[in-house]
């Protein structure tokens, strides 16, 4: 992967951190509506199988973008550390200095 790659990674991870983390974020959201659907759930008449399946794979949706969501953010950490790990070998190179044959 290249330079131009990983640094696109790190910041579209970025912007999903930004996005989905903290107090009122995406994953807030989705943590409410999850909590929704299950209290629907356990109100609904047992023999209603149609609309437990609905309900189940509403859940099972959200917990499948959420995953995502994730996947996009983990691919950004694991970028970042290539990075720097890159920037410390240049850096050490830089500083190496030439040997002199005599």
């Amino acid at each position: 992967m290249n330079d131009e790659k990983l640094r696109a990674s790190m910041e579209r991870a970025r912007r999903f951190r930004e996005w989905c983390e903290g107090d009122e974020g995406l994953y807030a959201v989705f943590d409410a509506v999850e909590r929704n659907y299950l209290d629907s759930l356990m109100k609904t008449d047992i023999d209603d199988q149609s609309t437990r399946e609905r309900i189940y794979h509403r859940v099972a949706a959200l917990r499948d973008l959420r995953r995502a969501m994730e996947a996009v953010i983990a691919d950004g950490k694991s970028a970042e550390a290539i990075v720097e790990k890159l920037t410390r070998m240049q850096h050490k190179r830089a500083m190496r200095k030439p040997k002199v044959m005599a």
